[in-house]
């Protein structure tokens, strides 16, 4: 695995970046803690052009605050459903912590930069919107 220790089992971060998404469940608290941090801070983008591109393989869905080196770059204000993640629970919403009330599903990258945003960049909106959908019902059952 290119070096990197699989902790998938004990739910230790390995610092693969692939849990590190550009859709996000977000409450409205945690989008202007962001937005001050990133001013405060002088955050700039990072992955604006691999968020959310067709490849080969399916979409590369990265946050644009995960750094190249995979860290991330507004760690001290990270939203909750990170701070919760475990990699051992991918995708496991029922053995979580993390109180889904008042949250939304956001892109991140449209969200705390909206002038890099481009939605007419060869991204097919519609399977993100299925997506967006299907992440709600499971989290809303």
């Amino acid at each position: 695995m290119n070096g990197v220790k699989d902790n998938t089992i004990d739910g230790q971060c390995s610092k693969c970046g692939k849990c590190c998404s550009n859709i996000l469940l977000l409450r409205e608290q945690e989008i202007k803690k962001i937005k001050k941090f990133i001013k405060q801070n002088n955050i700039k983008c990072n992955n604006k052009n691999s968020v959310m591109l067709n490849t080969s393989g399916g979409y590369i869905d990265r946050c644009p605050f995960l750094s190249n080196d995979n860290l991330c770059m507004i760690y001290e204000v990270r939203p909750e459903i990170c701070k919760e993640f475990k990699c051992s629970s991918y995708c496991d919403v029922e053995n979580t912590n993390m109180n889904y009330k008042n949250v939304r599903a956001i892109n991140m990258l449209k969200t705390f930069y909206p002038d890099e945003y481009c939605p007419y960049n060869g991204i097919d909106l519609d399977l993100i919107n299925q997506r967006l959908n299907n992440l709600s019902k499971q989290i809303y059952r």
